[in-house]
């Protein structure tokens, strides 16, 4: 079991997921 490589990924998911969600909120925001 790979414990911290898991958590690890799911972090970076998360960022990813949440840095892409800022861009369309702003984008829906500056339009």
């Amino acid at each position: 079991m790979k414990r911290s490589g898991d958590s690890t990924d799911d972090r970076l998911k998360n960022s990813t997921q949440s840095l892409l969600w800022q861009t369309i909120v702003l984008k829906l925001f500056t339009r």
